[in-house]
């Protein structure tokens, strides 16, 4: 076979700065977003933040509205910490922003749940440049950050203070599940480790952090601003109204405005003409943001019908795939959308992904994990506090009362995440 010359043409799509910018605006609790706005205000002479009732401040200040609805106190967040930390590296644009779409892809607990192949797929750009960053936040403080489980941020803190031997990745990635619930002879029958060695990564794992970002949790308890207010009417009707008293938007300033009309300078009309490229996109993408989450509003008052009407027991099994189906979008576009956005209803304040539940079964139908929850706390509020219920005895009280199945294990598992202690630890004398 002679040897030529050829020529390919390929289509690759490049995430730009607008576009990357246009996912944090989504993603943005109401807080950050008027932060936001402000820092683009100060460094855009076009840009004008619109007149608004409310500020965010570390004051407790409440709005006009006639319900006070409580501020929430801005704190130092894992975002913020860990976005102060990449300006410090010698990265390139493209890095940049693949470096910060994973920063605020994060969970609260500082865990990374999107993988490698569906963020190159949204950020256009190769799995294995995805990989790449991913490594350097996993080096990040707090240490254990961007892990995408349990098992993989306990190695990558034992790594890292270089106490993780051979072994120890063995058991972490293979047999994590079987070393979680002390199944350790099978773990030393299987791959011939030390039972002792077993017994030592043990008391090491118990000295790390499963939860490295959980220090840095965004919203403090007391201190909530609902996007959404859920109410019924006389008549039964729901209605979702807007908490308008913190809906931004921005306006171009008149006197810019006037100026950018008049001026026949070439250096004013170009400067002018980049900071209005940049208010275009702004204002497109704070208008996205709204109608994005108006529809997914709207959306959860058809789905989840029946908690708005009869309360949390009601809630049915939802995931964010079935949602961005049912409004045409991309699961993920629903993922950041709900992130740190609340919703006020008759029943109290709830983060918009308290609505996202998995199914289990209920005679011939499904219940959300919530609503089974909500009856094992109800269960354990009512029972004799001389004689605790055990996991065994709820879930028998699930089945006659609920007509839920769910496992011991399940009802364990529901009861530490609800912080109820174990039945010995409950009694009273």
């Amino acid at each position: 076979m002679e040897p030529s010359l050829w020529q390919q043409q390929t289509l690759k799509l490049h995430m730009s700065t607008e576009l990357s910018q246009a996912i944090s605006l989504l993603q943005f609790s109401t807080a950050d977003l008027f932060e936001f706005l402000q820092e683009k205000a100060l460094q855009n002479p076009l840009i004008q933040i619109n007149d608004f009732h409310g500020a965010f401040s570390k004051r407790k200040h409440y709005s006009s509205s006639s319900e006070q609805l409580p501020v929430k106190e801005r704190k130092g967040t894992l975002e913020d910490y860990l976005i102060a930390q990449m300006r410090d590296m010698k990265i390139t644009g493209e890095e940049a922003r693949i470096l910060q779409h994973l920063i605020y892809s994060l969970n609260s607990n500082g865990y990374l749940q999107e993988n490698t192949d569906e963020l190159a797929s949204l950020l256009a750009v190769d799995v294995e440049k995805v990989e790449e960053m991913v490594r350097v936040l996993q080096q990040f403080e707090p240490i254990g950050v961007g892990a995408h489980s349990l098992a993989q941020c306990l190695w990558i803190q034992l790594d890292y203070v270089g106490e993780g031997t051979e072994e120890d990745y063995i058991i972490l990635t293979e047999y994590f599940d079987q070393f979680a619930f002390k199944k350790w002879k099978a773990i030393e029958k299987e791959t011939s480790i030390n039972l002792c060695v077993i017994q030592e990564l043990q008391k090491k794992v118990l000295k790390l952090n499963p939860r490295p970002g959980a220090a840095y949790e965004r919203v403090s308890d007391a201190y909530v601003t609902p996007d959404f207010i859920v109410k019924q009417k006389a008549s039964g009707k729901l209605i979702v109204l807007r908490n308008n008293d913190y809906n931004y938007d921005i306006q171009m300033d008149k006197m810019y405005k006037r100026g950018a009309a008049s001026s026949t300078n070439k250096e004013v009309q170009a400067y002018l003409k980049d900071h209005y490229k940049e208010f275009s996109w702004l204002s497109k993408g704070i208008e996205t943001r709204r109608e994005t989450l108006g529809k997914i509003m709207e959306s959860l008052l058809v789905l989840q019908k029946s908690f708005f009407l009869d309360g949390p027991t009601n809630m049915k099994p939802l995931t964010l795939r079935e949602l961005a189906d049912f409004i045409d979008v991309h699961e993920s576009t629903v993922s950041r959308a709900v992130k740190n956005k609340y919703v006020q209803t008759p029943f109290g304040t709830y983060p918009m992904q308290y609505f996202f539940t998995t199914s289990i079964a209920k005679g011939l139908e499904e219940t959300s994990s919530t609503s089974v929850k909500t009856a094992i706390k109800h269960i354990v509020q009512n029972e004799d506090k001389n004689k605790p219920l055990s996991d065994k005895k709820i879930v028998s009280q699930l089945k006659e009362q609920y007509d839920v199945s769910i496992s011991r294990r399940t009802v364990a598992k529901y009861r530490e995440q609800l912080n109820i202690l174990a039945s010995s630890l409950r009694k009273t004398y």
